[in-house]
């Protein structure tokens, strides 16, 4: 195995990594937001446009969230940064 395709290797394995992790961060994220407006609702009702309005920005977040986390990371794309 060369130096440059164990490179290779080790930068698909954090690519991997980085998207579980972004994905995971992101539905934590939405998850939390939809559990409070859930709790939220329990206290003091609702209507329907809120919540509806609460779920587009929970999910708003959580896509939020996850790409926040994968610019971070984006140079694991690279091999120089890599190596």
């Amino acid at each position: 195995m060369s130096v440059l395709s164990s490179v290779r290797a080790v930068r698909a394995i954090l690519g991997v990594g980085l998207a579980l992790r972004a994905a995971a961060w992101g539905a934590l994220a939405s998850l939390t937001l939809i559990i409070g407006s859930a709790l939220a609702d329990t206290l003091a009702p609702l209507g329907v446009a809120t919540r509806a309005s609460l779920l587009v920005i929970a999910v708003g977040a959580g896509v939020g969230a996850a790409i926040a986390l994968a610019w971070r990371d984006r140079h694991v794309l690279s091999l120089e940064r890599v190596a």
